[in-house]
Parts: structure tokens; sequence; C-alpha cells
């Protein structure tokens, strides 16, 4: 079984779009970008080396610290892939904005506690880049732009044979960085597949059309990724990545587990406030118990991340 057929076997299946396409910004963006192909093929491939790894497949995860879920997936992903895979795996965790840009793009794990704790300014941010996405007024093309040879240099550090996103804002400049290096004389086929941790809610960052495999957590998300151009060959519904200590608990009976934790064997309210938070939790936690009926006994949880007010 050579390179390809081991990386086609992990993933079941695959190919995406690999049109270029034109610009969503309209003439200069498409100015722009014929420039930076013109750059990247006086510089970039010139000093491309793909280099043999044997019986190895290189997997390249990308991520940010932007809240805890993406980290916290990024490692989910690499502990499967290494209980599943009958053949040697390196895998990398790369945190894209810090390792591989420059200020300001490198605190953007700083910049989004920032933000987190300031709901009205988060929600300003998410919208308006969400409404705008793939339109003229979008950003995530200047954003690429700006980060296409940081994803090179990313790239050809790591080299690796398949590439796997779990943060909304690589896909773009990842994805051109792959087609520019399939169409390299020396350039070969890196697989690149996105994982979407959101789960309902999804913000059209996430999705590309030439990406080889998009894995989503639900049926809603499929929905929007097929309504943003992706293939129904394109798209896995899966579920959330898990760590395999959340596994644990298999089999074991609700009530078994509810008393090794002290709680009582009674309807339970789970609230989650993320890795990093999401502002005032306290306040949130008591409207939640408020909202709950007096006439029946319930319990709550609240899980804080690094959340201390």
């Amino acid at each position: 079984m050579d390179e390809r057929d081991r990386v086609d076997e992990i993933l079941g299946g695959r190919r995406g779009n690999e049109e270029e396409g034109r610009s969503a910004g309209g003439s200069f963006y498409n100015l722009a970008w014929a420039l930076s192909h013109r750059l990247a093929q006086r510089f970039w491939e010139r000093r491309w080396r793909s280099r043999s790894h044997g019986e190895t497949t290189r997997v390249l995860i990308l991520m940010s610290e932007t809240g805890g879920g993406h980290k916290a997936s990024a490692w989910s992903i690499a502990e499967a892939l290494e209980a599943q895979a009958d053949h040697p795996l390196q895998i990398s965790i790369v945190d894209m904005f810090v390792r591989h840009t420059n200020f300001p793009f490198n605190r953007l794990p700083k910049l989004y506690s920032f933000l987190s704790n300031k709901p009205r300014m988060w929600e300003a941010v998410y919208k308006t880049t969400k409404m705008t996405a793939g339109t003229m007024l979008g950003c995530q093309e200047a954003l690429s732009l700006a980060w296409i040879d940081h994803f090179h240099r990313c790239v050809e550090e790591e080299d690796p044979d398949i590439i796997i996103s779990v943060h909304p804002l690589v896909q773009d400049g990842v994805a051109r960085v792959v087609r520019r290096i399939r169409s390299w004389k020396n350039g070969r086929d890196i697989v690149l597949v996105t994982i979407v941790t959101d789960l309902v809610d999804i913000h059209p960052f996430w999705f590309h059309t030439a990406v080889d495999r998009c894995f989503l957590p639900t049926g809603s998300a499929r929905d929007m990724a097929s309504q943003f151009g992706l293939a129904d060959s394109q798209l896995s519904v899966c579920g959330l990545p898990v760590r395999r200590g959340f596994l644990d608990i298999l089999g074991r009976k609700k009530e078994e587990v509810r008393a090794s934790l002290g709680l009582e064997d009674v309807q339970t309210v789970l609230v989650l406030g993320g890795g990093d938070g999401v502002g005032d939790l306290a306040t949130l936690a008591r409207a939640v118990a408020g909202s709950m009926r007096a006439e029946k006994r319930r319990q709550m949880i609240v899980v804080c991340g690094s959340e201390w007010s």
C-alpha cells in the first residue's frame, strides 16, 4: 500500500473542488492573488523540497488557542488517529497564529480572551464577519493575503501528508497553499481536511469547497455546509471529537456515575462556560437556576474553565 492509499484509507474517501475560482472581493483581490501566485512561484516553489517519509504518514493539525475547544479537539483527534492507525504516524499540533504569524495576529488567543469577556463586542465582530463573508465587504481574503506567506512557511517546515484544520480562520489560506503545491512541478498531493467544532450556528469561514473532506458534528451543520457549496461527497456527520477519558463511563449506569461524583440521582442541568469562560458566568448560572421549576427537584453543575468571576 503506497502513501496515498494509506491517506485515503484514513479519510474514507476524498476530493473536493480544486479550482482557484474568482475572488469575491472583485478586481482588486483578483490582481492581488495573481501577484501573490507569481511571487509564490518565484520564491516558494523554488524552495520546495518534498521529502520522503518512508512508511510514516505525517499529520499536521492546525488550531489556535482561541478558547479551549480547538486545542481539546486537536488532542482528541491525535489520540484517536494514533489508536487506530495500522502504520507509523508523526502528528504535529501547531497553533498557526502564535507560531507562524507576526504581530498583531500572533496575539490572537489573547484578543479572543479579551473579546469573550465583552459579549456585545464579540457579538458585533461575529455577526459582522458572518454577514459579510464571501462578499466584497468580507475580511477573509484580506486576512488570507496577509497570512499566505506564513502558511507557506508552516507547510514547508512540517511537510505533511495530511493537514487537518480545527479552526475556522485557517481554511482559506491553507487551501490556497495546498492547491499551489499540488500544481508545482516538484509538488505533491497534500490532503486537506476540516473538522468543524461548532455545533449549530456555524460561521461561514469554516466551509471551503477546496477541502478533501469536511467532518461535521450535526445534521444542521451539514445542511449549512451544503448551502456554502460543499458537495455531499465531501461531507461526513460524525459528532464532535471526544477524548478517550470521556469514554471511560460507557457501559456504567447513570446512577452509579452520579454517586461516584457525589451527585444526587435527580434531573441534572449542565452549564458549560468554555475553556476560557464566557464573561459573567455566575450571572448566567443564576439565571438558569432561577428558570428551573421549583416543584421538581433538580441539580445544576457549572463547569467554568478558566473563568474566575
